[in-house]
């Protein structure tokens, strides 16, 4: 994962999480004793949170200061799933993390050192989430499933207990990154299958 500023990036290194700054990248800046290897981590877009998912089911919301993550860390409670994927919302209020089983599990960031708190689940299928992305004004939230289709959310609603809104197929396999456009009216799909698809969104 790369801050938004493009300078560090975090990743795993002999199974504990290291940050690295790209123009010096003799020595890490910081190492975290986590005892257990990265499956994916995720930087707000303000640079003041990094959230990870850990080999044997720990997922970590971390608190960055001066542009480095502190050693101290928030767990987040997620039942009984690995996390596959995480996004945070465009005003990094909200943090979506998504699990094996298909679950989505919904969390507000705290503005300061507080801890965050589970404010809903969506239950979108039984197929792992590989990859989601909200839309600009956080109002929709797109996942991409290891079938190959791509479901979006109202994500009010969706907590209410709705359906998604729509469900788009043109994939064969595994959708590993999603992308909405700087307007919200299109997103990107990318899969394992080398297709690269730009869907209109109309809802």
């Amino acid at each position: 994962a790369f801050t938004p500023d493009g300078n560090l990036i975090v990743s795993p290194i002999d199974a504990s999480p290291s940050v690295w700054n790209l123009k010096d990248i003799e020595q890490p800046l910081a190492t975290f004793a986590d005892q257990s290897y990265t499956i994916c981590a995720q930087v707000s877009a303000d640079g003041n949170w990094l959230a990870q998912s850990l080999q044997g089911g720990a997922v970590l919301l971390r608190r960055i200061q001066d542009g480095v993550p502190l050693e101290k860390a928030f767990e987040l409670k997620v039942q009984n799933s690995a996390v596959f994927s995480f996004a945070f919302s465009p005003d990094c209020k909200l943090l979506a993390a998504a699990g094996i089983f298909g679950e989505i599990h919904l969390f507000s960031v705290p503005e300061h050192n507080s801890a965050p708190t589970l404010i809903g689940e969506i239950r979108s299928s039984t197929r792992a989430i590989h990859a989601m992305a909200f839309s600009p004004d956080g109002r929709l939230l797109a996942t991409g499933h290891s079938e190959g289709d791509v479901r979006v959310w109202n994500v009010k609603q969706s907590l209410a207990g709705q359906k998604a809104v729509t469900q788009v197929f043109g994939h064969s396999d595994t959708i590993e990154a999603l992308k909405f456009n700087p307007g919200g009216g299109q997103f990107a799909s990318a899969s394992l299958d080398g297709k690269v698809i730009l869907w209109n969104v109309a809802l």
